[in-house]
């Protein structure tokens, strides 16, 4: 059996090279995790960025702890050689395993073009290099080009280039951008057939004899190629026709390889032998990773439509012809479903729009209206023929009627779907149109298998914009699109509020929604109900996901013309709409005049309406409120500050002010926005050092805890660097500051497990005195009441954390306590209440009731940026809103937010007493607290015992956080906050 080696591939590659480029490949080592940087090369590499522009790249350096007197030239360019960026790096400059950051003069768009960075050094030689961090999960390959010639930079034409497959540097790069992207790579359309001898990979480190049948089956048959793959070293897998993954494979090594098979269009099949125990974390999370399952007995745990028991007779074919399924999958039939209104006046310009798509499958236009208008479907049959020639489409649009017998519009949706034959359901309308990319980006949403409908912007044109011209102007520039749709910005990016008419698809086998948002007699609005489906969605804890690719356009009002209000929301609903979710008016409430805003409503519209003819006349005016949120600027104001808190400053972001991030100052924690916590908020962004021009500024926000200044104090767990940057910002800015405590005083025996001397829990006087003396008059924010009173800062307010309910659907229920308990917890015992988690689950608490600790699945392995945190922070939410109880045994942390993100949820916590809960915990009627091991202990068992309880009380607990916890409530304080700094 053959074992692809990347050792081959690279002894292969240096033939041709010159003797100094040659001496420099041979100093690679494939499974090492730093490439040295010799000289004789360049090494080249694609930045993996789709849209907006990149504002600095950030390259991970080893400096081997040496004094190194080299430099390094790094190029930013295109894929035809045109130089974008250049700079030096010297080796002086740099320290061993930090980010070396390039800051190019100008932003550079990378919209339809493909950007790499090149880098050499004329100096490095072995002993006198830095080195590159190699990637743990790369994306682009990493090339190792000749020095500089005839052919430049330029990649197309250069023939003097080694491709290392599997290897790939550390690129760190910042993008200016909030689009969501879901671009699936097609798999190749080439079939095994095609290959004299198709190769399939075999991926494991163990031998095959350990191996099952399957595999055995597979070895014999001269039919295929089976290579054995070693899960440590890199291979070519463009040549591949697929790759087999025995489900006994880690999934961090599934992901590895995973990742590399999808870059390059081949498929992933799990192969499950006899007697194997699926894992509960495979099962959960399959669909990131895996095309499609065989197996020798019949599983359960996977949908049947990629699920197959192998003949071990013919397992060849087999796998030939799961291939080919997968491939016409990646095509399914798309169904349109439209009302009739309007259709001749913009019939022709909407199924242009649909002809000029760049989806190649299949697509079914279903047109819903009164018997006496299906002649209209013979026109619209031969528009479809006529613009299908003109624009060359291959695959047909076929088109059905089904007629409305009732006097409303409110079924058609319902009549559409229930007809339709397509596996994906765009639900429509007459007078709506689309971009080129729309079906392929909602094909491809959907595709992942983790979504219940995908939404998208709808941009609103006023009638003389309603031109193919326009349209095709507006297409080019995505990103302007979704600002133009998403007027409050992308925070809400999938609030159910966010579901439009024209630009939502829901899956067939989804569609009993409908059915669900519908009650007899109910003249609801297609606009009011796709909010409602949304909605539904939400309170079940779906997901509606955003693709920024996929773009709708309606026709707006014309100087005041109201002739086309068919596109706005319909106000004579909104009795029925809380008459159908009562608790909505609960998130309406929260919400203030955000629902205006989402849905466009017309100030003309709203002064004509009688709000005393609904229900709940508080709640709807709430909804028309105008009162300014936000202090009012002649411009956007500016912010300088560093990273710090992720998940505080994602709420803190959603103020309508520009944050930039400076990195380069000595903090490690400062150097990169963590996606496994939040989404970066598109008015953030990094900048260096050298980018920064203090007069550009209003002012400038710090973070910082108790340990800035007296690292000593932690018993080895952090160094000087921890408050470099904090120390910076003190001492070098002079803008109007705001400083957010993040901690509580030092204490004796906080980071030293098992300490029990006299003074332990006591406050470290000297270290509170130097840090409350060291920021003297800068106004200090503190997270809680208690922490405020133990600072005892000069100038200090509370501002306590604030949540969007949008983003936390009701708890399910579905399993019992939940407690943080890991290195976090133990490396600080003291602070974070070890001892009493100790104490309440001693030997004496039921095994049966033992509590949980959150592990979060991590998305598909094609996200990354905000794709990848929206992603993670959905599957956070839903994995916390699994439990029925979360226990708090936190002692010193200030209001931490693991206690009232849950009760977000309607989780009902158990807390220690201590950091203000007694404030908005009512003791057994929206929670507990006590410092009482054995009466927390009795309470979590009476809860566990007594399921209707927990489900009473976390309601009450869900609409205290909504009110207490809102986040409008946190940006108006910190509004006023700015505007009192500012004067």
């Amino acid at each position: 059996m053959k074992r692809a080696s990347k050792f081959k591939l690279l002894v292969a590659s240096i033939k041709g090279h010159s003797t100094d480029t040659q001496q420099c490949l041979k100093q690679i080592d494939p499974g090492s995790r730093v490439i040295p940087i010799l000289k004789g090369a360049w090494f080249t590499q694609r930045i993996d960025v789709i849209s907006g522009t990149i504002d600095i790249l950030g390259l991970r350096v080893a400096t081997y702890n040496r004094a190194n007197e080299c430099s390094l030239l790094v190029k930013i360019h295109t894929e035809a050689g045109r130089i974008l960026h250049s700079s030096v790096v010297h080796a002086k400059d740099c320290r061993d395993n930090s980010i070396i950051w390039i800051a190019p003069d100008n932003p550079i768009a990378v919209k339809g073009i493909d950007v790499y960075v090149s880098i050499k050094s004329s100096e490095g030689r072995p002993g006198n290099n830095l080195g590159l961090w190699v990637a743990k999960e790369n994306g682009s390959d990493l090339l190792i080009r000749k020095p500089q010639g005839y052919y430049g930079l330029g990649l197309r034409r250069n023939p003097a280039i080694s491709s290392f497959p599997g290897l790939g540097l550390e690129l760190d790069v910042r993008v200016s951008s909030f689009a969501l992207y879901y671009r699936r790579k097609s798999i190749q359309a080439t079939g095994m057939k095609s290959y004299n001898q198709p190769v399939l990979v075999w991926v494991s480190d163990s031998p095959l004899d350990s191996q099952g049948v399957i595999f055995t089956s597979l070895f014999q048959n001269t039919l295929v190629k089976l290579e054995l793959i070693n899960t440590h070293l890199g291979f070519e897998i463009s040549k591949l026709a697929m790759v087999l993954i025995p489900a006994t494979t880690t999934q961090e090594i599934i992901r590895k390889v995973v990742c590399r098979a999808r870059q390059m269009g081949v498929p992933v099949i799990l192969v499950v032998e006899r007697g194997v125990i699926i894992s509960e974390q495979l099962k959960k999370t399959w669909h990131n990773y895996i095309d499609y399952v065989i197996s020798v007995e019949a599983q359960s745990a996977f949908p049947a439509d990629v699920n197959s028991i192998v003949d071990l007779s013919k397992t060849a074919l087999q796998l030939e012809e799961i291939r080919h399924q997968l491939i016409v999958r990646q095509q399914p039939l798309v169904s349109i479903v439209f009302s009739v209104c309007n259709i001749l006046i913009w019939g022709q310009f909407v199924v242009e729009s649909l002809v000029r798509q760049s989806y190649i499958g299949p697509i079914e236009l279903v047109l819903v209206g009164p018997s006496d208008s299906y002649d209209c479907i013979q026109w619209l049959r031969l528009v479809i023929q006529q613009l299908s020639n003109q624009y060359s489409r291959k695959q047909p649009i076929t088109c059905s009627y089904v007629t409305n017998n009732s006097d409303t519009n409110s079924k058609i949706w319902q009549l559409g779907a229930n007809a339709a034959k397509g596996e994906l359901i765009v639900l429509s309308d007459s007078g709506i149109f689309v971009n080129s990319a729309f079906l392929k980006a909602h094909v491809d949403a959907h595709s992942y298998r983790d979504c219940v409908v995908v939404i998208g912007p709808v941009v609103s044109l006023d009638r003389p914009d309603a031109s193919l011209a326009k349209l095709c102007e507006l297409e080019q520039d995505i990103e302007a699109c979704q600002l133009r749709a998403l007027n409050r910005g992308p925070i809400y990016i999938e609030s159910f509020l966010n579901c439009r008419v024209g630009n939502l698809s829901i899956r067939r086998s989804d569609i009993s929604l409908l059915d669900e948002c519908s009650v007899n007699d109910q003249k609801l609005s297609l606009n009011l109900k796709a909010i409602l489906l949304g909605y539904k969605i939400y309170e079940n804890g779906g997901r509606l996901k955003f693709a920024s690719e996929a773009i709708a356009f309606t026709v707006g009002w014309e100087g005041g013309n109201k002739d086309s209000k068919d596109f706005l929301f319909d106000f004579d609903d909104c009795s029925s709409f809380l008459d159908l979710r009562s608790q909505l008016s609960t998130l309406i409430l929260s919400e203030k005049s955000g629902l205006v805003d989402d849905i466009q409503i017309s100030s003309e519209l709203v002064e004509g309406f009688n709000v005393d003819k609904l229900k709940d006349q508080f709640a709807i005016k709430s909804l028309f409120s105008r009162s300014p949120l936000y202090a009012r600027y002649n411009r956007k104001l500016r912010v300088i500050t560093y990273r710090w808190h992720v998940p505080h400053q994602y709420e803190l972001y959603k103020l309508p002010y520009q944050f930039d991030l400076m990195v380069g100052l000595g903090s490690p924690i400062s150097e990169f926005w963590d996606f496994n916590q939040r989404p970066m908020p598109a008015n953030a962004r990094f900048i260096t050092p050298a980018q920064f021009n203090e007069g550009l500024y209003d002012l400038a926000i710090l973070h910082f805890d108790e340990n800035v200044l007296s690292y000593e104090n932690t018993n080895g767990h952090l160094g000087v660097e921890w408050g470099a940057t904090f120390r910076w910002f003190v001492e070098n800015i002079k803008l109007p500051k705001v400083a957010i405590c993040h901690g509580t005083p030092q204490f004796h025996g906080q980071y030293t497990p098992g300490y029990d001397g006299d003074d332990l829990m006591s406050v470290i006087e000297s270290a509170r005195d130097k840090l409350v003396e060291y920021v003297g008059d800068i106004e200090v924010v503190c997270n809680s009441h208690q922490a405020r009173r133990e600072w005892g800062f000069k100038r200090s307010r509370v501002i306590w954390h604030g949540f969007d309910p949008m983003e936390f659907p009701p708890a399910r229920y579905e399993k019992g306590i939940l407690s943080p308990l890991g290195p976090l917890v133990t490396s600080r015992p003291h602070y974070r209440g070890y001892y009493l988690h100790q104490r309440v689950f001693d030997e004496t608490f039921p095994k049966q009731f033992w509590p949980s600790q959150l592990r979060v699945p991590d998305p598909d392995v094609d996200y990354f940026g905000n794709v990848f945190a929206l992603a993670k922070y959905r599957n956070y939410v839903n994995e916390l809103r699994k439990y029925s109880v979360y226990f708090n045994p936190t002692l010193r942390s200030p209001m931490p937010r693991a206690r009232a993100e849950p009760m977000m949820c309607g989780v009902v916590t158990v807390n220690a007493d201590n950091h203000d809960v007694d404030m908005f915990i009512k003791h057994g009627v929206n929670g507990f607290y006590s410092n009482d091991p054995e009466e927390l202990r009795d309470i979590l068992l009476y809860l566990l015992r007594n399921p209707e309880k927990v489900s009473k009380i976390g309601a009450k607990a869900r609409l205290t956080a909504i009110e207490v916890f809102n986040y409008e409530r946190y940006l108006a304080e910190w509004t006023s906050l700015i505007t009192d700094v500012l004067g």
